[in-house]
Parts: C-alpha cells; sequence; structure tokens
C-alpha cells in the first residue's frame, strides 16, 4: 500500500480535478512494517518553496496518522474509491 500526502482534491471544472503531491509518503511493505518515505525531500521542498507552517505541521500531522492507522491494521480507504467513482 502506498499513499501520497497531498492537499485536498478540488473540482476546477466538471472534468478536471487538482491537487498538489506534498512529497510525503506512507507505506505498508509486503512485511507488514510501515514507513514514512521522501522526508528529506519534503524538508528540501519546506524550505526551498517555502511550505506554510500550517502545510507542514498538517502535513506531518496527516502522515502520522495514517502510519498509525496502518500498523493498526486499518484501511484507510475502503471506501473512498466508491464515493470517487460515484462523482464521475
Amino acid at each position: 500500500l502506498y499513499i501520497d500526502i497531498a492537499t485536498p482534491a478540488t473540482w476546477v471544472t466538471d472534468a478536471r480535478v487538482e491537487m498538489i503531491d506534498i512529497d510525503l509518503d506512507v507505506v505498508r511493505l509486503r512485511d507488514g512494517s510501515v514507513a514514512v518515505l521522501d522526508e528529506d525531500e519534503f524538508e528540501d521542498h519546506r524550505v526551498r518553496f517555502s511550505y506554510p507552517d500550517w502545510l507542514v505541521d498538517r502535513a506531518r500531522t496527516t502522515a502520522a496518522e495514517l502510519v498509525l492507522k496502518l500498523e493498526a491494521g486499518n484501511e484507510p480507504f475502503r471506501l473512498t474509491p466508491q464515493r470517487w467513482l460515484e462523482q464521475v
């Protein structure tokens, strides 16, 4: 399982959704271990692109919450795909 941390998706038009990848990724590997990837890239981009503090805090909080859910065996997106498919 591979999860990109990104800004919330927003509909720009009836046919276009936009979001921004915030670099951090949370993965659950085949052996069941869970990790946060690309923290170095996130830190580099945080400085280079002047990410606002609220965005940094939210990205880190989201990653930490996902780690806890995956470690507990909770699939965070079990119902999400169907909900999105119903909108298109």
